[in-house]
């Protein structure tokens, strides 16, 4: 018999393969002169439409798998 993953084992999974920014991290890495990565922010598109970081694409997160490869097609360059 085949268990299937909950959403807590595959969260867990993703997080040993994924590392995390704190907020403090990104606000750096926003004044560095040459940023070669792709912020996107996850929020709905009326909280992105209210305020948004400096270059930040806005996805929602329930449809960014579906969006991905359009809005970063080049596979090699760092998301955050």
């Amino acid at each position: 018999m085949m268990l299937k993953k909950t959403f807590d084992d595959l969260s867990a999974e993703a997080k040993t393969r994924i590392p995390e920014l704190s907020a403090e991290e990104v606000k750096q890495r926003l004044d560095e002169p040459s940023r070669d990565w792709v912020l996107i922010d996850v929020r709905e598109q009326d909280e992105y439409r209210a305020g948004h970081l400096p270059g930040a694409i806005g996805c929602g997160r329930g449809i960014l798998e579906f969006h991905i490869e359009e809005l970063v097609p080049e596979t090699d360059r760092e998301i955050v």
